[in-house]
């Protein structure tokens, strides 16, 4: 057996403790009640990257127009005219190629950003893995010393201690059992504060470790969000570009002129290719929440065994023929194992 196990200081507790041949009660503790009476530390949320559908090709079509020539003299009036049916006609084709070109552009950014988050799951668990070692080194410490006092006070007050919270205070005249009282509530303070520290430190542990994994996820997103606002002023320029080379030229005519000549052109189509549906983006669960409840069972079961010496218990694992301990554990846990 490791010279640290929890096991260890377990069996210190019983064989340090007990010291009595009577036969030990058996109780059954139902640790899925036990796990639904927790709360574990909250993570911060982040969003998530949604998966965007496939858009289909748009299309803009420019009529065949043949030769023509207007004769405007100095009739401003309908100068303006012809300028505001131009200014019209590029302010829709600017609204379709602008709209077409920002969500294809939207679409393989958001596909960029399911890739970098999955790639972040390695890490978060590696980081997790590291906090649990912490944990363990924390609970080994407390183990040890907790076994040290507990043996004190079991010496002092027996075993198991029938007054947890030195609520029982024994009469002035009563001296040996006032003495004994005396030595024995700084000893269960004693227990009590490192109980109490050590859900704190456990706590503290996993909190920081899921705070420094959604820091990573916020990171992420941070950059793929300006990648998105740089995507959509690419839109703006590209569609001002497009809609631009067929009007340039007709607007420079209007300029100076009396004669408005308008030579032949052909017909064309402006198409926006369209896009396949981009892969669903992966699950990015909160970080760490599986691992961090599979832990937070694992030391709810050596609190058990932890509970059970200081009893005198004998942990079974049928109902039947066993007298049902979980509320007195929960209680245990809350008043003895409470964080701050």
């Amino acid at each position: 057996m490791p010279k640290n196990s929890p096991n260890a200081f377990v069996w210190v507790l019983i064989l340090g403790a007990v010291g009595c041949g009577s036969k030990q009660p058996a109780v059954f503790v139902d640790l899925s009640q036990v796990a639904a009476s927790e709360t574990l530390p909250s993570a911060p949320q982040t969003p998530r990257p949604q998966s965007t559908p496939g858009i289909g090709a748009s299309s803009l079509t420019l009529p065949a127009m043949p030769a023509s020539a207007f004769r405007l003299g100095s009739d401003k009036a309908r100068i303006q005219q012809v300028e505001n049916v131009l200014l019209k006609s590029r302010q829709e084709a600017f609204i379709q190629i602008e709209q077409s070109l920002r969500t294809s552009y939207q679409a393989a950014i958001q596909h960029e950003r399911g890739l970098a988050l999955e790639k972040l799951s390695p890490e978060n668990q590696a980081a997790f893995d590291e906090a649990y070692g912490s944990y363990m080194n924390a609970f080994n410490d407390y183990a040890k010393n907790r076994a040290k006092l507990v043996v004190k006070l079991a010496l002092v007050a027996g075993f198991p201690d029938l007054d947890p919270n030195s609520e029982d205070v024994p009469p002035k005249a009563a001296f040996i059992a006032n003495l004994r009282f005396q030595k024995a509530k700084p000893l269960r303070e004693g227990v009590a504060k490192l109980d109490k520290q050590f859900r704190s430190d456990r706590d503290a542990i996993y909190a920081k470790v899921q705070a420094e994994a959604a820091q990573r996820i916020q990171t992420v997103n941070q950059e793929f969000d300006a990648q998105i606002a740089q995507a959509d002023a690419k839109a703006q320029a590209d569609a001002n570009a497009e809609v631009g080379k067929e009007q340039e030229k007709l607007q420079a005519v209007l300029e100076d002129t009396t004669v408005v000549a308008f030579p032949p052109e052909p017909g064309r189509t402006v198409t926006v290719e369209g896009t396949s549906p981009s892969a669903a983006p992966p699950t990015v669960g909160d970080p760490g929440k599986e691992e961090l409840e599979r832990r937070m069972r694992a030391a709810d079961l050596s609190d058990l065994k932890i509970w059970a010496a200081l009893r005198g218990y004998v942990i079974s694992s049928d109902r039947r023929g066993a007298r049902n301990g979980t509320a007195e554990f929960i209680q245990w846990k809350k008043s003895h194992l409470a964080s701050p």
